[in-house]
């Protein structure tokens, strides 16, 4: 079988908001951010963000800096001889080095959104990033972030005020760290191996019960705070109208909201390394940037406002 030349890896697009209230905050000097975390080095830039090390570094591609988060992998990734089927472990060169898995993260210049893509989909997650970037204490203030969706498409979800179905599926460390309840056992699981998990929730349109469907509401919103579109592979809300604003009730597919788009990364080929390359994977998020620039900036209005 021939070695891919390329792999298929999501670009998507996230802004960062102020932590105490959720608002915009004026736009940060990002160019000038990154030089000075260039001239700091990685030595500098490594934060424990929720028990896990994260290391950033600049890498500068079409004369633009860009910032890439790497984090250490727990265990090592494993090979198999294509010819004689036989396994065996990929081992650093010494002690020195840790095998890790990057974030790209790359600012547009505007409403303090970035361009993100991820080498693996455990590798540091948008969230992860906002974390890093409040323990760099850059800012003078604590940052949370989320997706820039389509406004259009979003504001019948928003108006509707209640969701009578929420269906979400994808790996189970979407639900993180869960201590207590009947999902405990089943999730941790998931820690002897790569499982699924998926959940629908039902709230009855029974009058009376609209604080049940307002629940599901927010946790459809919750999806994008805490979670992260991006992490999950299916997100559907069936609305709703508790507002009584003449809405249709709906199935709507929330992952269609968002900004993003799957692009072909090229990656390094020889006998020691077959990974995601930092040239390549900023190639390709310039790329889509590029095409998505006006809509983007219409998303989060003139002054990062996403409406």
């Amino acid at each position: 079988m021939a070695r891919k030349s390329e792999l298929e890896r999501t670009v998507s697009f996230w802004r960062l908001l102020r932590g105490s209230d959720r608002a915009v905050f004026d736009q940060a000097g990002w160019t000038s951010i990154l030089s000075d975390w260039a001239r700091a080095g990685a030595g500098h830039l490594a934060f424990e963000v929720d028990g896990e090390n994260l290391t950033g570094s600049i890498h500068t591609v079409s004369k633009i800096d860009h910032l890439v988060i790497t984090k250490d992998r727990d265990d090592f990734p494993r090979q198999r001889n294509r010819r004689t089927g036989e396994l065996a472990d990929m081992e650093p060169r010494t002690d020195d080095w840790e095998v890790i898995e990057s974030s790209f993260i790359s600012f547009l210049g505007f409403g303090n959104v970035f361009g993100f893509l991820q080498s693996a989909n455990t590798a540091a997650s948008p969230q992860a990033v906002a974390k890093w970037i409040n323990a760099s204490k850059v800012l003078s203030e604590r940052v949370v972030v989320e997706p820039v969706v389509d406004p259009n498409k979003w504001q019948k979800v928003r108006q509707a005020g209640g969701v009578t179905m929420l269906e979400v599926a994808g790996p189970t460390t979407i639900l993180g760290d869960v201590r207590d309840g009947p999902l405990r056992y089943l999730l941790g699981l998931g820690q002897m191996g790569e499982f699924k998990v998926e959940i629908k929730l039902k709230a009855t349109r029974a009058k009376g019960r609209q604080q049940d469907r307002r629940q599901l509401h927010s946790m459809a919103e919750a999806l994008f705070d805490d979670v992260g579109l991006d992490r999950v592979d299916k997100a559907k809300a069936k609305i709703y109208d508790d507002n009584d604003l003449g809405i249709r009730a709906e199935t709507i597919n929330l992952l269609k909201q968002r900004f993003s788009r799957k692009q072909t990364v090229l990656i390094r080929g020889g006998p020691g390394s077959r990974s995601v390359s930092e040239t390549s994977a900023f190639g390709a998020m310039l790329a889509v940037a590029e095409d998505l620039r006006e809509e983007l900036r219409q998303a989060v209005g003139e002054n990062g406002r996403q409406t």
